[in-house]
């Protein structure tokens, strides 16, 4: 929806299937500027999901994504997304207790204008 600027699902126990009708949804929520998915299992997959709607969030400023299990692969897409990402990063990017390789970790702080 156009009116909704924030979005809190921390927590939720959303997983991977969960992700998918999540990002389905996310699409037409082209003003959102916060999006919080941290605490849930979504597992790359479920990050890989979410990734796909993201271009249609181009208001979204901060994507809190910690503690997913988002893995490598999670990291990728949404590595690939703010690469592609017209007008630049997001402002803030939160990954808490997120084990990533070294050169994903890398790849997501270059891209990001605050990491935490």
């Amino acid at each position: 929806r156009r009116g909704v600027g924030s979005l809190v699902l921390s927590g939720e126990g959303i997983g991977a299937r969960g992700a998918w009708g999540l990002a389905m949804a996310l699409r037409g929520c082209i003003g959102l500027t916060r999006l919080d998915l941290s605490d849930n299992e979504l597992g790359p997959a479920g990050v890989c999901h979410v990734a796909l709607a993201l271009p249609h969030l181009t208001s979204l400023a901060e994507l809190d994504l910690s503690n997913t299990g988002m893995g490598d692969a999670g990291a990728e897409a949404v590595a690939e997304w703010l690469e592609a990402r017209p007008g630049g990063a997001v402002h803030t990017l939160l990954l808490r207790r997120v084990r990533l390789r070294a050169g994903c970790r890398r790849r997501l702080a270059c891209d990001s204008k605050e990491r935490r």
